[in-house]
This record gives structure tokens, sequence and C-alpha cells, in this order.
């Protein structure tokens, strides 16, 4: 037997000892004797995480600091899984060695410390919390859509309609998107279909009352996806009320599907957007942030019926609640009933499988220890193509659209039309991931090959229609300012590199070039709008307001793209590099 010392950083003037066989224990049993050594702190079991340090106690005056600092800089090898050996970890004793601490004891209190060290996911966690306690109506969410005032404090401000898509910050539901994106492959069982028929005979009907309708569906419905919670009311979030809620019986009753009910289309408000208040009012609450610990984002299905028609959503917190338009159905009997009611069986099917998915994550989450790098905040994007794998990454805080720098302010996710993140590798290599709608992945290559962009490590497309762009992070700042003619004709070297291949840049402002003085680096870090010369265009969404005198005649919304518009670019920083030079 050896004798396994160990350190809980929230007890700083306790050290703890306890007898381990290296060759025969897991971590899982180490985990165990922790708790017994520790007595006196209620800790549990799948509430803590080992980190293997050896870490001198000398000097002892900022030991608990050298201690907060490994977790917080910790790599996937300090981190201890509870499935595997302890030799793993110490192949032999002589690793243990006198006046060390061989192993850090960490719970979420300690890595909130350790992060509070720097900021980090620890503000971030904190920031996500603080936005979770919304400032929404006192209004109920039938009473909040039916009033337009309510509506404006509402949407676009607490809850974001199609502004960011679910898909990238959840697996499960991205794997509705992926289901719902392929429903001709779904062959429904006979049973779905005709549970969806009689669901569309139900549905067909006008009723005086949402409790006739709701009564009328309710065996179809129940026997897709089980007996909800009707007319729903949920204390813990505002009292809110609910057509129909499902929730597992495991830890905190949080809802994984909400559906609201209306008797027809276009009355009294609508049914998906008083959902995703609902959905609000359950993420806002200090019972569901309290039971949760910073765990989840809350993946949720949301369901609006008015009627035939039926609204199919999901939604996401992450600091800001987004919410995705999934599909939509008018169903109609007549010619196309047979069509209509085998594509409602088949995004039933699809329904079903995403709540049997949801309906054990949440059911699981409460026995998973927090993980340490995790933040509701970041994205957990899953590729279209299934057999690429991610990259192992570390997010760290997010990139202003404006000016490049680290911040963690959440709400950058709601300013421009792509998303960057400062992150760390496995191997902790610093990465910028982008999140963007499209990317010239062949006009990044060739700058990065020639040295005038940061190497390029993964791009793939993600379910969500976006492209994952991980790369190089370049410890370097945008142009401002008076541009030395030195650092342009390096610009105007990148930029001939792109014309060689017909490429035009297209978004050639200062912002978009880095350059580090002391090495004399630049590197073009945009290829969102890269395209071919004289065939590819312009986004839609440039703002003519915006281009004024900074822009080539002839850049346009959806306006084609020319080399002439890249050398302009260069030509107005000369010009503007000689006025001030002049003043």
């Amino acid at each position: 037997m050896a004798q396994l010392r160990l350190f809980y950083p929230a007890l700083p003037q306790r050290l703890g000892s306890i007898p381990v066989n290296i060759e025969n224990d897991m971590v899982f049993h180490v985990v165990t004797k922790v708790v017994q050594e520790f007595s006196e702190v209620d800790l549990k079991c799948n509430k803590i995480t080992l980190y293997k340090a050896n870490l001198p106690l000398e000097p002892h005056d900022d030991f608990r600091e050298r201690s907060l600092e490994l977790i917080r800089d910790a790599t996937i090898e300090n981190r201890m899984k509870p499935a595997r050996s302890l030799d793993y970890y110490f192949p032999n004793t002589d690793e243990m060695r006198d006046g060390h601490i061989h192993v850090i004891v960490s719970t979420y209190e300690v890595e909130e410390m350790a992060d509070a060290l720097v900021g980090g996911i620890y503000y971030l966690r904190k920031s996500v919390r603080r936005h979770a306690f919304l400032s929404l109506p006192s209004l109920s969410p039938s009473g909040t859509v039916k009033d337009p005032k309510r509506c404006v404090e509402v949407f676009g401000k607490t809850i974001h309609v199609d502004r960011f898509p679910v898909a990238l910050f959840s697996t499960i539901l991205a794997s509705l998107c992926k289901d719902l994106n392929k429903l001709d492959d779904i062959q429904p069982d006979p049973r779905t279909v005709r549970s969806a028929s009689l669901y569309a005979r139900a549905v067909l009907r006008v009723y005086e009352t949402e409790d006739m309708c709701q009564l009328a569906i309710s065996p179809s419905v129940a026997s897709i996806f089980g007996t909800p919670d009707w007319n729903a009311c949920i204390p813990w979030a505002d009292y809110m009320k609910a057509s129909a809620v499902w929730t597992t019986s495991f830890g905190a009753t949080i809802p994984y599907m909400l559906w609201e009910l209306k008797t027809i289309a276009g009355s009294s408000g609508d049914p998906l957007l008083q959902a995703a208040v609902g959905y609000a009012k359950i993420v806002s609450s200090t019972e569901a942030v309290s039971a949760c610990e910073d765990r989840t984002n809350f993946p949720m299905i949301l369901l609006g019926i008015a009627g035939r028609r039926l609204q199919l959503a999901a939604a996401v917190f992450t600091g800001s609640i987004y919410v995705s338009k999934l599909i939509t159905l008018d169903l109609g009997l007549g010619l196309n009933v047979d069509s209509h009611i085998i594509t409602l069986a088949r995004v039933f099917d699809c329904i079903r499988k995403c709540q049997l998915r949801l309906h054990r994550y949440y059911s699981e989450l409460f026995s998973q220890p927090l993980q340490p790098t995790f933040c509701s905040a970041f994205p957990n994007p899953t590729p279209v193509n299934s057999s690429v794998p991610l990259p192992s990454i570390t997010y760290h805080g997010f990139i202003s659209n404006e000016t490049g720098a680290i911040v963690a302010d959440l709400t950058q996710m709601n300013q421009g039309t792509t998303a960057r993140y400062y992150a760390t590798l496995e191997d902790d290599t610093k990465v910028v991931v982008k999140l963007a709608s499209r990317y010239n992945v062949n006009a990044h290559k060739l700058l990065a090959d020639a040295g005038f962009a940061p190497a390029l490590y993964f791009c793939e497309e993600v379910v969500g229609g976006a492209f994952m762009v991980v790369m190089e992070w370049v410890d370097a700042k945008p142009l401002a300012g008076r541009i030395p003619p030195i650092v342009l004709d390096k610009l105007a070297d990148a930029v001939e590199i792109l014309h060689a291949k017909d490429i035009v840049f297209g978004d050639l402002r200062e912002q978009n070039i880095l350059y580090d003085a002391s090495s004399g680096r630049l590197a073009l870090v945009d290829f969102d709008w890269a395209d071919k010369d004289g065939e590819g265009r312009y986004p839609p969404h440039v703002m003519i307001s915006g281009l004024g005198l900074r822009w080539a005649s002839g850049v346009e919304p959806f306006g084609v793209m020319m080399k002439e518009h890249d050398l302009w670019q260069i030509q107005r920083m000369r010009r503007e590099g000689d006025e001030q030079h002049f003043y």
C-alpha cells in the first residue's frame, strides 16, 4: 500500500492522506476514499474531479494559489478519469515523492476559485447565470404574445428567433435537424402513421375552446410521445402555464418538450412565440439555474399548434435565448391528404427520437460531475459529415468582431453575422474558432502557405448551416491609424497571390488585416467573402449605408466581386496614410 497525499483548496489549512493500492485501485475507488478523508465537508462522489499534481509543498505561502493555477491550466492528462486505474497516472511509486501533494481534489466551488484567478470560465459561468435571471414581462406567456409592446420588449432582446442556429450548441438538437433534413428517407411505422392520421383528422375540425382541441388530439399525442402534463402550471417558473410539457422524473423536473395550443391560426397570438416565452421563464427561474449548476444550456423542443398548423422549433440558453424554427406544416384533406399524413408521421418520428434523447440526457445530467471547462455560452457543433471528427477544443472567451480583443461579453453573440472564440487545442495550442455561413478554404490555405494567413487546422460544415473554422491564434493587432508603406507593400503581395488564382478577397478592411511590428508578420484573417473574380457575389447583408467612401464603386449587396475592388482598398489605405503624414 502507498500513501496518496491530497489537497482540497476549499480547506486551505488541511492536507489529506489516504492508503491506496496503485496496481488495483481505480480512480473512482480513490474518489470514495477522498469523501471519507474529508468527512467534515459534504462532498459528493459525482461532484468531485481529481487532478494529478505532484506539486511541491514549498513554498507554503503560495501553495494554494499554485494548486488553483494547476486546475485552471490542467491538460487532459492531469484530469483523472474515474474509469482508469491509478497506475495509469502513477506507473510507479517513485513519482509519489515526499514533500509533494500527489492529487488535488476539486469541486464546482474550487473550479470557480481557480477561474477567479483570471476570470475565464468562472466569469463566463457567472455571466450566464446573471443573464439567466432575465428581465421578462410579469405577464403570462399568453399575455405577452397578445401585447405588441410586450413582444417588442422580449423578442430581439431577451429571446432571439432564428438568430443563431440552436444546432450549433446541442448535439441532440443537431441530430433533430439532420433527421428533418432527410424526411423523405424516413419510413414511419404503421402505428406512427395511424396516430398521425388521427391527429390530422382531429385538428382539421374547428373547436370553440383550446380545451376541446386538446381533448381531441390527446389520444394520438399520448400514443406517440407519452402522456404529458396537460394545462401544466409550473410554480417555480413564475407560475407559468403551458398547454403541455414533458419532464423527466430524475433530479430536477426540468421540461424537455413544451407545446402551446391555439384553436385557430391568428387567434390570441402566435403559439410558437408563446412557447418561447414559456421556455424563457423556465430557464430564468432560480429553481432551474440552481438545480443544473451550469451543467447544461437547456436544450428543449418547442411546438406551436394553431388549428391545422404545426410549427416545430428548438431552443437553447447560452446567456441569451436562441430559438430556431425547424419546420412548419399546414395540414389539409383532399387530394394531398395521404402526403400530408405521411409527412406528419415522419416529423413525429423525428420529434420522438429527439424526445427520447433529451429524456436520457436530462435523466443522466445530475449524475455526472460538472465538466471543468464547460460553459453553456460556448458552441458544441456537429459535423454534417459524421465521419469527420471535430478537434478537441477548450473555449476560453469571445473575440470581439469590432476590435479583435478577447472579451467575456455574452452580447457579442448578438452582434455581426459571425461568431469567434478564443480557445486551445488538446495540446494547448492557442486557436481562433470561427462560425460563419460561408468560408473560402482554398483562399485561406493559399495565403497560409505563403505566410500571409494563420495556419488553418480545421474547416468543415456543421449542422445549422455554418462552417466551423479553427485557425492559428496570431498575436498581432488589426491595422489602424497611418499604415507604413512597407506594410501596405506586404498587403499588396498577399492580394497579388489571390488575384493570380482569380480570387477576390472582398472584405479588405483594416480590421481583417493583422500586423505584428516586432516580427514583421502580416496576416489576413477573414475569408468569408473571398470568391472568384467576376463570378462571386458580395453577401446580401452588406449595408449600403455602411459603404460610403471606404468602399469601391460597384461594391453593393449581392454585387459581383472584382479584383479592382481589392486594389482600390489598398490605394485607399495608401492615400489616407499620405494625408495623415501631410497633416
